[in-house]
């Protein structure tokens, strides 16, 4: 009867380090990088990869994009001197990239810069939280405190 307790107790051990070793196999590794714009540190709050492969950052800094070498700044018309820090992005069905910023303005990509659309501070003033594109090609902008807007042609 000893022998059987001690057959089971090593079936088991064995059992144990087998399934151990797939386990250590799967653990991930990480490279970091710093983000930098002008030679300042931007901290990093949102990642989105377009269609075409582009990672696109949002930042406290505004839209970054990185090329894979360097980092191009998308910023909203007269937004240099005060860049306002992304909240959310977002690319549609027809490949359009939707930015939304803290300030509750929400943009979308025309070429190499952002353009308003329609002056939306007067009815958000908070953070947008996130930007959605239902079947029916309605875009659903939901936001921080304010309530949840949609558009259905844009």
């Amino acid at each position: 009867m000893k022998r059987k307790g001690w057959g089971k107790l090593i079936v088991t051990a064995i059992w144990l380090a087998l399934v151990q070793f797939p386990v250590l196999g799967q653990s991930l590794h990480f490279n970091s990088t710093e983000v930098e714009y002008n030679n300042q540190p931007v901290k990093v709050s949102l990642l989105h990869q377009d269609w075409q492969g582009f990672i696109w950052l949002g930042t406290s800094y505004g839209l970054l994009r990185y090329t894979g070498t360097n980092y191009q700044l998308f910023s909203l018309p007269g937004d240099s001197a005060t860049a306002q820090p992304v909240s959310a992005i977002y690319e549609d069905s027809e490949k359009q990239l939707w930015v939304g910023f803290n300030d509750g303005t929400l943009a979308k990509r025309q070429g190499q810069k952002l353009a308003p659309v329609i002056a939306l501070q007067k009815y958000i003033n908070t953070p947008i939280t996130a930007i959605l594109e239902a079947k029916d090609k309605t875009l659903w902008v939901s936001t921080y405190g304010q309530g949840v807007y949609y558009a259905k042609e844009r």
